[in-house]
């Protein structure tokens, strides 16, 4: 429940709203959930590294935090200054309003493939 004993919006319009954004997100799961997921990579030629990418929804009073977590392979991709082994993420977090408006958006983590260009 809102304030006021007002609704606010569903974990799926939520994540809709916050995949209207980028192109990025299009390999994540459309409702709160973890999937294996073909992670876009960039460049002259595009090409799909295999992981795992999460979804999850998370009120904290009156913001919608939708959180985009990917994970993958070191050996599949890596950025400079990255590890080589092991798993690397990267996290694209969304803080919305209870009127399902984008208050801010925070990424953090490995370079994620999709930056590729």
């Amino acid at each position: 429940m809102g304030s006021q004993g007002r609704p606010g919006p569903d974990s799926a319009t939520a994540i809709a709203v916050a995949r209207e954004t980028s192109g990025i997100l299009s390999p994540f799961p459309r409702h709160p959930g973890q999937a294996r997921c073909r992670i876009p990579r960039g460049g002259p030629v595009v090409a799909r590294i295999s992981g795992c990418c999460r979804t999850a929804v998370k009120r904290r009073g009156r913001v919608i935090v939708v959180s985009f977590v990917e994970a993958w392979n070191a050996r599949a991709f890596r950025g400079q200054g990255a590890r080589e082994r092991g798993t690397l993420t990267h996290t694209w977090r969304f803080f919305e309003s209870s009127r399902a408006r984008i208050r801010r958006e925070v990424t953090f983590g490995d370079f994620p493939p999709q930056w590729v260009r």
